[in-house]
């Protein structure tokens, strides 16, 4: 891969740099922009071979977000040959993070076959409301592994055992 756009919240995008700086010893063009860029600038970006969405929870888990739209339309046009996308959090308050990460990364998946799947209507007043599912974690998890690789911190670090502590007061 010769050119690598890397886009990640305001935050951490002068540690990636850094870290380009540091570690790219072979050459490929590397451009790290905040995820705000991205969705100012989408359709003014140019081809990259790669991408890499870091925190990708943070802006793209909404389907319905511009931002998640402006990088949609970026994959969309430019076609890069590898994407990434990396979060320590896959799973926020729905599935329909899920849903958005697996779009991004070229699945064909229908909406209203998610919504039957992982979701029930509540009536309030005149609108329904989905509520989600329960029993469904399994099945989530199961689809969340075959997006990509999924690394448990267990396996990558030393992590203290769980621990329940009740206290009162």
């Amino acid at each position: 891969v010769k050119s690598v756009l890397v886009v990640s919240p305001k935050s951490l995008v002068s540690q990636w740099e850094r870290e380009i700086t540091r570690w790219n010893d072979n050459g490929t063009k590397f451009a790290v922009i905040s995820k705000e860029t991205l969705r100012r600038d989408a359709k003014k970006l140019p081809a990259y071979e790669a991408v890499i969405i870091d925190e990708v929870h943070m802006a793209f888990g909404n389907h319905k977000s511009q931002t998640f739209k402006a990088m949609l339309g970026y994959l969309k046009a430019h076609n890069p040959q590898c994407l990434w996308i990396l979060t320590g959090t896959p799973f926020t308050a729905t599935s329909w993070s899920v849903y958005s990460y697996g779009l991004l990364l070229g699945k064909a998946w229908k909406w209203h076959d998610w919504k039957r799947e992982f979701f029930y209507d509540v009536r309030m007043g005149q609108r329904l409301i989905p509520q989600p599912k329960a029993g469904k974690e399994k099945h989530l998890q199961t689809i969340i592994r075959s997006l990509g690789t999924v690394i448990d911190l267990k396996d990558v670090a030393d992590v203290v055992d769980d621990e329940d502590i009740i206290e009162s007061f």
